[in-house]
């Protein structure tokens, strides 16, 4: 029970319809909204009913409760991809380490527990959720609404459908017969948007990672960090780097042809001219996504340059485990001659007692003081190395506070999608918090 309160200050008061459609690439959604109005309304709020006034701009009553429409994409589609349960799950103690098995195992929690196979980025599952206004589709079934110079015919057939010249995404039909196959049409068209969309917002995602990254690493060479473990864990985390990436990267390439297909249609047909202005629009658009996989391809094999180039500190630990049974040999050379000259019988045996136990007792301390150094070395190195991610998430918190901040100042957003969006960021600050406060108790 949902109605139209106004769109931009234009008093409107009728129902609102609303369905929602999900596919399971990318998870992407589309919430479908219908509602009629008279002449008169309609002629006042024709010429401000562009996607971004209909979806900030326009306020709803839901609930009994006045909201904008735009809050639809908090109310609904947070609910029903399950955004607050997924960030519960995240921050569960089992999972704040955040190590590649804990990933792994993250992957599978989430996939039986929400029945949703996440794309990871470098260490984290992408839940984040993105979106925006889609087509407006008028059916003029009266042929009430005047054309005039803002409107251009698109049709095969003349007076048919008119695609308003300001602002693309809003179409005009005069015949009420094909609005059914015109909505099918701009239902796929809507797709391809949020296909698109996705996919570059995840690519910028992806390198936004990549930046902290360079970063961080950057930062290690320029100040000669000799943590072997460092720079293997690196080497590891952008291999799992580079297979998340992957994934991500094959799917969208399957799914090449969804992103310029023009939609197919049985008795209406649009105009050749829009048809092959449309083709030409989605060829670039496809071509840039492809393009910016290919980046963050490039800028993760420029990422694995340091670990490969610090490759040394692997082997010197095979080095050192080869001259270590080159001396163990040596000892067991040194210990047969040794052994048979004690064995003399001119030789007491207490001399041959302190002897035996000289010879043994040599490897014995040698080989028992190389293991306390190694193992007093490599806790050094994992606090060194909990120091590192205490000080990255620290970073990261005061990256998400500025960022929710920021949020809070943007005017043109309304205050209740502001709100959700905020109370879900806050929740995600609140379990990177938690990740700190577990980050400091293994120093």
């Amino acid at each position: 029970n949902v109605k139209l309160k106004s769109i931009k200050d234009q008093v409107c008061d009728v129902k609102l319809n609303f369905d929602c459609y999900t596919y399971s690439l990318l998870g992407l959604s589309l919430l479908d909204m219908n509602f009629e109005v008279s002449k008169d309304i309609a002629n006042k709020i024709i010429n401000n009913l562009d996607p971004g006034n209909f979806l900030f701009k326009s306020i709803i009553v839901m609930d009994n409760k006045e909201q904008s429409v735009s809050n639809l994409f908090t109310t609904v589609l947070f609910k029903y991809f399950q955004a607050e349960k997924m960030m519960e799950i995240t921050s569960e103690d089992r999972f704040l380490e955040n190590t590649r098995k804990d990933m792994q195992e993250l992957r599978e929690v989430l996939n039986d527990e929400l029945h949703t196979n996440y794309f990871f980025t470098t260490s984290s599952p992408s839940g984040s959720i993105s979106g925006g206004p889609g087509p407006i589709l008028i059916n003029d079934d009266k042929d009430e609404v005047p054309i005039d110079s803002n409107w251009k015919d698109i049709g095969a057939k003349e007076h048919t459908l008119y695609q308003n010249k300001t602002n693309r995404y809003v179409f005009l039909l005069k015949k009420t017969n094909y609005f059914k196959e015109l909505h099918e049409a701009l239902v796929v068209m809507c797709r391809q948007d949020s296909l698109i969309d996705g996919s570059g917002y995840l690519c910028q995602s992806w390198m936004n990672h990549i930046h902290s990254a360079l970063d961080e690493i950057r930062s290690n060479i320029s100040s000669d960090n000799e943590n072997k473990f460092y720079w293997r864990e690196l080497k590891k985390n952008i291999e799992v780097m580079d297979l998340n990436f992957l994934e991500f990267h094959t799917t969208i390439s399957s799914n090449n042809s969804l992103m310029g297909k023009f939609p197919e249609t049985m008795d209406f047909n649009f105009s050749k001219d829009y048809i092959k202005e449309y083709r030409e629009y989605r060829r670039k658009l496809r071509d840039n996504v492809f393009q910016m996989l290919n980046e963050v391809k490039y800028a993760i094999n420029n990422l694995a340059t340091p670990g490969h180039t610090h490759d040394e500190h692997l082997l010197q630990e095979e080095t050192e485990k080869v001259h270590e049974r080159l001396l163990m040999i040596s000892f067991i050379a040194m210990a047969i001659p040794s052994g048979v000259a004690i064995m003399t019988p001119e030789i007491s045996i207490i001399i041959k007692i302190i002897a035996a136990s000289a010879i043994f007792s040599i490897p014995l301390i040698y080989f028992s003081f190389r293991k306390i150094q190694k193992l007093l070395s490599y806790k050094r190195n994992i606090k060194s190395e909990f120091k590192r991610l205490i000080k990255l998430e620290s970073k990261n918190i005061r990256k998400n506070i500025e960022s929710n901040e920021r949020l809070k100042s943007m005017d043109e957003l309304p205050e209740d999608i502001k709100k959700g969006i905020i109370d879900l960021n806050q929740k995600g600050i609140t379990s990177q918090e938690k990740r700190l406060s577990m980050l400091k108790t293994k120093l």
